[in-house]
Parts: structure tokens; C-alpha cells; sequence
């Protein structure tokens, strides 16, 4: 009776170990599916594209002033090395004759000693002179030598036609006068080098080196200082090739320039006068001249502070060019990359390309491309595509330009 009992238990046991899994699995599986049909279900929606808000502003036709920025150095439009054209020692000096010193045209800088050459001015004297006695001397011989030639002609029968140069001492009377030539040219070269001692500025120079002194004996040809012209100076611009066509240097003195320090706070006006004909060496760019007048304000009369221009200063040269007529103008910012514009068409960007007459730093002058019923768009737009929704803040129908209304 225990054995029967005991088989029971274990079929029992066994029958659980395999109809309660299936029977769990059976309850989660219905638990699922009730779950899944149970939950609440969620539409698709196709999201709606952004609409980007940009603002406007619209052409202005007109004219336009070119106004060409390119840079340049001041230069010197004269410039000497002043040299001693005889030898001697240096006696006086002008006080102005150091490193920024001006002197005016004719006056003296340099004297040298002129003893010796004042000696020599009074032996030339003296030699022209003794010549001049040597010629008179010779010219009343050569007139007894006529007279007595003309007796001998009577009395003699034969011809003397042969011998009558020597009679008249025509020989002695030409090496005379030649003498008398040499010695007053002697003389002339006497009264130059005796000049020479003084050493006189060529024109109104401002001096920027000085190399002789009180006592400094000099030889010909040594050079005592440097000197520039102070009544102007040079600009050598550096222009792009691209932009010449924009410039008017058949102006009647030039095209006006306005010259800027970009070391200080300097400025000066000038005339863009003529191309150099020749490019920078490493930028290939074309050389026009501009030159400022008086540009350390020595012919000022008024008060007013001025600050001197200074060679070898960097500077910025603004030249007035051509103007352009029938031009749209445009801030400089509406121009995008490759000369293009955005433009708003029936609420989508537009991207057009234009041809550019001409662009500054505020403003682009379009030549077409553009009307002046275009919205133009000056706002940025980080990734621009074209036909993109775009909604207009604002719309400056008057524009940005610095165009002049025709």
C-alpha cells in the first residue's frame, strides 16, 4: 500500500514539473496579447517644414563715385647725395644741416677752404694778363710786318706769295691767341672751383643723413649728406590689375587722393598723377604715383596742429575714380559668394548671379542681375538652398545705397 502511494507522489510530481511551465507561458502569452491589442494607438504626422524669417531690402538705381583703396609708402621725389666737387676742409656748416633739418634753395650748408684756390684764381689773372700783353704785342708786330710787305711788293719783281704767311708772322700771331684762349680758360676754371667751395642746397630739401664735420677734410666726389625735395613727397600705390580701368589719371592735376597713415594718425590729400609702368615684385600689382603736396606743412599759415608726413610711412591711398551711372546699389553685405544675390520669389529664395560694376567695404554697385522690385535678402542664412520657404520681416523698399539718386 506505501509503494503505490509512493509511485503516486511521483507521477504527480512529475506531471507538475511539466504542466505548470506550459501553463505559466500559456498566461504570459495571453497577458501580451492583451496588452497589445489593449494599447492606444498613435497617428503619423508628416511634420510641416520651418519657415525662415529673413528681412529685405530692395535696389536703388543711381550713380556711384568709385572710390579705389589701395596702400602705398612714402617716398622722396627728390633725392641727392650731396658730394664736395673739390677737396678741402670744412670750415662752417649750416646749424640746419643735421638729420631733420630744412633748408631752403640757395642757401649755403658747406663751406670749404678756399685759400688755395684763390691762389690759384690770382695766377690765372695774372697768366690771362701776361697773355693778352703777349698777344697785343704780336698783333702791332704783325702790322710793321704788313707795311713792310707791302714796300717789298713795289720794289721786288718776283712773287713772295709763297712766303708772305711767315712775312705777316701769321704762325706767331695764332700761337699767341691760343695762349691767351688757354689762360682765360684757365681762369674760368679757377673762378668755378673757387665756387665750389660752397656747397648750396639745389632746392627747399629736408636732410636725412650727414656725414662730414667741423674739420673734416673731404675729396672730391665724397659725399657730405643726403637730401630730399620737401616740397612733396610720393605714394607708390600698389593697385589690382583689375582696377585700372576704374581710375581717371587724365585729370586735369590728377585724380584727387586721399592719403591715411595706417602707423598714426595722419592725413593728407594728394593727386593720383600717373602710372609707374611697372608691378610690385611680389604681389604683381600695378604702381600708380600720388603725389602730396608740401607734406611737412612748411607753407602753412594757419594754427591748426599738422602732423607732417614722414617717409617711409605705410599708408592707405584713397583715389577717386570713374563714376558709374545706371547703377543699382546694394548694402555690401546682400553680395554673396560667386556674385550672387538671394532673392524672395513668391515666398521661396531665389539665388541669382549678377555682374558687379563695382564693391566697397559698405556698399556693391550691380551692373545687372537685379531690379529695383527685387526683395533682396540681407539677413544670413546658415545653409541656403534654393526654393526654401523664406517669410519677409521687413521690406526696405528704399534700400541701403550710397548711390545717387538720378
Amino acid at each position: 500500500m506505501m509503494a503505490q502511494k509512493q509511485q503516486h507522489r511521483s507521477l504527480m510530481s512529475k506531471v507538475g514539473k511539466i504542466v505548470f511551465p506550459i501553463l505559466f507561458l500559456t498566461v504570459g502569452v495571453a497577458a501580451a496579447a492583451y496588452f497589445q491589442a489593449s494599447k492606444p494607438g498613435v497617428k503619423k504626422i508628416r511634420p510641416k517644414p520651418a519657415v525662415l524669417a529673413v528681412e529685405t531690402t530692395r535696389a536703388k538705381r543711381g550713380s556711384a563715385n568709385v572710390v579705389v583703396s589701395c596702400m602705398g609708402e612714402a617716398v622722396p621725389a627728390q633725392e641727392i647725395n650731396l658730394e664736395a666737387e673739390v677737396s678741402g676742409t670744412v670750415i662752417s656748416m649750416n646749424d640746419n644741416f643735421i638729420p631733420g633739418g630744412v633748408i631752403p634753395a640757395g642757401e649755403e650748408i658747406i663751406r670749404l677752404d678756399d685759400r688755395d684756390y684763390r691762389i690759384q684764381l690770382k695766377k690765372a689773372q695774372s697768366a690771362v694778363v701776361n697773355a693778352k700783353a703777349n698777344f697785343d704785342i704780336e698783333s702791332g708786330e704783325q702790322s710793321v710786318a704788313r707795311e713792310e710787305l707791302e714796300i717789298i711788293k713795289k720794289l721786288s719783281v718776283k712773287s713772295l706769295e709763297a712766303n708772305e704767311d711767315l712775312v705777316l708772322r701769321k704762325p706767331y700771331l695764332a700761337q699767341v691767341e691760343a695762349a691767351l684762349d688757354s689762360a682765360k680758360a684757365d681762369l674760368d676754371q679757377a673762378r668755378i672751383d673757387l665756387s665750389r667751395t660752397v656747397l648750396r642746397a639745389p632746392f627747399d630739401c629736408l636732410v636725412t643723413a650727414r656725414s662730414a664735420n667741423l674739420g673734416t677734410y673731404v675729396s672730391s666726389q665724397d659725399a657730405v649728406g643726403t637730401l630730399v625735395g620737401s616740397d612733396e613727397y610720393w605714394i607708390e600705390a600698389a593697385v589690382p590689375l583689375d582696377r585700372l580701368a576704374l581710375l581717371d589719371l587724365n585729370q586735369k592735376g590728377g585724380a584727387p587722393t586721399r592719403v591715411v597713415s595706417q602707423t598714426g594718425d595722419g592725413e593728407w590729400s594728394g593727386r593720383a598723377v600717373r602710372l609707374t609702368g611697372a608691378l610690385t615684385d611680389q604681389t604683381r600689382m600695378a604702381k600708380v604715383l600720388v603725389v602730396v603736396k608740401d607734406p611737412l606743412g612748411l607753407g602753412r599759415t594757419d594754427n591748426a596742429s599738422y602732423t607732417p608726413l614722414i617717409l617711409g610711412d605705410y599708408v592707405q591711398a584713397l583715389i577717386q575714380g570713374k563714376q558709374l551711372q545706371d547703377v543699382l546699389a546694394l548694402p555690401r553685405k546682400a553680395l554673396r559668394a560667386g556674385d550672387t544675390v538671394w532673392t524672395v520669389e513668391d515666398g521661396r529664395l531665389a539665388i541669382r548671379p549678377v555682374k558687379t560694376a563695382w564693391k566697397d567695404d559698405e556698399h556693391a554697385f550691380i551692373a545687372s542681375g537685379v531690379s529695383p522690385e527685387d526683395q533682396i535678402v540681407v539677413s544670413d542664412i546658415s545653409t541656403p538652398v534654393a526654393g526654401m520657404q523664406l517669410s519677409v520681416l521687413n521690406a526696405d523698399s528704399n534700400g541701403n545705397s550710397g548711390a545717387q539718386q538720378q
